[in-house]
């Protein structure tokens, strides 16, 4: 499903092949372009290849990227 069919305050993640790189976030603002988002905490692999845990921070994406409820 498109990131742009989700409504401000649903819920949504981001699956990786890997499940422990599963990342989930909140939609917080939409706009023309892009979608303002709010991620969770979540592990994600450094650029030694090692997996790291980050703290949780807003992004904005593309309104076309595919995401899973």
């Amino acid at each position: 499903m498109k990131l742009s069919s989700l409504n401000l305050g649903d819920r949504f993640y981001l699956d990786h092949n890997d499940p422990d790189l599963k990342r989930f976030g909140v939609i917080i603002n939409k706009g023309v372009g892009s979608i303002l988002v709010k991620w969770e905490k979540h592990k994600t692999r450094d650029v030694d290849g090692s997996i790291v845990e980050k703290k949780g921070y807003k992004q904005r994406i593309a309104r076309e990227t595919e995401v899973s409820v």
